[in-house]
């Protein structure tokens, strides 16, 4: 009967860090520890595996949980806390793989939940039943409402904010732990201080020795309504036979069933895995690859430009070329040029010195000119008087023949020679 029963009991569903959605805390209370008692911090031991336990042996069993206990020296703050969470797998000393933000002024910290699927931790780590959970708070401070933080995701050494200090460790086997409801709304009852939650994939869970007291009521009246099926059922037994609804060889086939879908679900686990490896290795294939190609058509373009550049380069070149040798073409001419305007320059000089002397000359010819021209005229007037005509102011007049500087009015140029010889030999 030992084994039918042992049989009848269905292992629960293992829970591993990576199906944890979100944690929170209900009625935390802060506690100032004496100067002398402050290292009255005591440990609870390890609780075995849910599979490796009867029902029985995981509600007696502790789950993992350090925190600072009570005595007569603690002192309970009740006022509102500033408190964050961080998660660390099954070892003490490891690292934070989780740092929750900080949320002000509160007793129930309910932070935001973890992102899916947890590609920011490792996956053997992630499929870990075993996780250590640090609740860190301070008193609550009039800047604290204003104070804002984000998740910190990774593997990294706790950097603490100011004047936080470690108020509950928890280690707990995540399969040790009771289910206390299917959602948020069915958590409307009291908890004992410092009770911390989990949120799975199928609902909260906590420690079964902290059990809110509703639920503890209804377990009672459940129990009393068996009882008293029972008794109904030994007073009528001798009139009615019940009729078992399964028997022995149908919970093996449902054991098996149940063996084989876990196996399955384990192998169908490890495919995913392998595959998610291989397409993140393709994946990383693919990105290298078209990246490379992206860097080869980004070369062949950068080629492209430089052999246009090159050409348009070389276009400047033999511009410059051209430019240079019509630069020295012209350079030659304008120092010929200049040699000739040099020369022209030295013809000047001389032909204005010559030019000088030919002004002086002819002054020097119409001055002696015109002295000869007077004393013709006043020899002219000494030896034969010349007349004005009466009509013409402009004309002159020897022994009435007109003289030839007048107007010429047709007169016989033969008589006037005559006259002119005849006065020049007197």
């Amino acid at each position: 009967m030992a084994e039918n029963s042992s049989k009848l009991v269905f292992p629960p569903r293992q829970k591993r860090i990576r199906h944890i959605r979100s944690i929170a805390g209900r009625n935390i209370a802060w506690k100032s520890i004496d100067a002398e008692d402050e290292t009255l911090i005591t440990t609870m031991p390890r609780s075995e595996s849910a599979n490796s336990l009867s029902l029985a042996a995981v509600e007696d069993s502790s789950l993992m949980k350090r925190a600072y206990q009570k005595n007569e020296h603690h002192l309970y703050s009740l006022g509102l806390l500033d408190a964050y969470a961080t998660l660390h797998i099954g070892e003490l000393d490891a690292p934070a793989f989780y740092k929750s933000e900080m949320i002000p002024n509160t007793i129930n910290p309910t932070f935001r939940s973890l992102p899916y699927p947890m590609d920011w931790m490792d996956w053997h780590e992630a499929a870990s039943s075993l996780v250590i959970m640090r609740l860190w708070t301070r008193h609550s401070i009039p800047e604290s409402a204003g104070q804002h933080t984000e998740p910190v995701l990774g593997y990294s050494e706790t950097e603490h904010y100011d004047g936080f200090q470690l108020l509950i460790e928890w280690q707990v086997d995540l399969n040790a732990l009771t289910l206390i409801g299917k959602s948020s709304s069915d958590l409307h009852f009291s908890f004992p201080e410092n009770t911390l939650l989990f949120e799975l994939e199928d609902g909260f869970y906590s420690a079964t020795d902290i059990l809110p007291v509703n639920q503890h009521k209804r377990s009672s009246m459940l129990e009393l309504d068996q009882k008293d099926t029972a008794s109904i059922h030994s007073v009528h037994s001798n009139k009615t036979k019940v009729k078992r609804s399964c028997t022995f060889n149908h919970i093996l086939k449902l054991n098996t069933v149940m063996d084989c879908i876990a196996d399955t679900q384990q192998s169908s686990d490890q495919v995913r895995l392998s595959i998610e490896e291989v397409l993140g290795q393709q994946e990383r294939g693919f990105c290298l690859k078209r990246e490379l190609d992206q860097h080869r058509s980004k070369l062949v373009e950068l080629e492209a430009q430089i052999i246009q550049q090159k050409r348009r380069l070389q276009i400047k070149r033999e511009m410059l070329k051209t430019r240079q040798q019509l630069l020295e073409n012209r350079t030659i001419d304008l120092a010929e040029a200049k040699i000739r305007c040099q020369s022209n320059m030295d013809d000047l000089q001389e032909n204005e010195h010559v030019l000088e002397k030919n002004i002086k000359m002819r002054q020097t010819t119409f001055h002696s000119l015109n002295r000869r021209k007077k004393e013709l005229i006043a020899d002219l007037f000494s030896i034969y008087p010349i007349e004005q005509s009466y009509d013409d102011s402009q004309q002159f007049r020897i022994r009435g023949i007109y003289l030839p500087n007048s107007v010429y009015d047709g007169q016989n140029e033969e008589l006037i020679a005559t006259a002119l010889g005849f006065t020049t030999h007197l």
